[in-house]
């Protein structure tokens, strides 16, 4: 008899009708559970070139909704910090530079708390504009899928990490 595989908090379904604001904050709330043992001088090591710094990682995740939800659907967007755009870019050509991966374990600013202030910021943002457009997440035993009033939304995987998509409004 097999023993199920361990689910991760970030996948798992807490509530088969909560809302898309909810799964969010889970969401991200586990990448910091993840991290919480770590200093911040632990944030920043990279033990080797082709794996990126968990500080890196943090902001990398903050920048992906900053730059593909928040930039293209909120009013008057602006960028919380205009050098983030290259610093935590890690391979999209599209929108611009990527700081090199081999050297992101020598990024020591921004610090792991202005990371972490980052982190806050954005995802305020993202709360207000979930809220504002009624999300709900609508799940069933093959996964979930957002519902939303004026848009579409699917959830996909971005760099090992769960992630909701956004599409703009027809």
């Amino acid at each position: 008899m097999s023993t199920p595989a361990p689910t991760h908090p970030a996948h798992a379904i807490e509530n088969r009708h909560e809302s898309l604001a909810d799964a969010y904050v889970r969401v991200r709330q586990a990448s910091v559970d993840l991290i919480a043992s770590l200093s911040s001088e632990d944030a920043c090591v990279q033990s080797m070139p082709d794996a990126s710094p968990a500080k890196w990682h943090l902001a990398h995740i903050t920048w992906f909704f900053e730059t593909f939800l928040l930039e293209p659907l909120e009013t008057n967007f602006t960028a919380y910090d205009p050098a983030f755009r290259e610093l935590f870019n890690s391979y999209y050509n599209g929108i611009g530079k990527q700081f090199s991966r081999p050297d992101r374990g020598l990024i020591t600013r921004p610090s792991l708390d202005d990371v972490m202030a980052y982190r806050q910021a954005v995802d305020a943002r993202v709360l207000a504009l979930l809220e504002r457009r009624c999300w709900r997440l609508r799940c069933t035993d093959h996964g979930c899928a957002g519902t939303p009033s004026r848009t579409t939304a699917s959830r996909t995987a971005v760099d090992g990490y769960q992630a909701f998509v956004i599409a703009k409004p027809a």
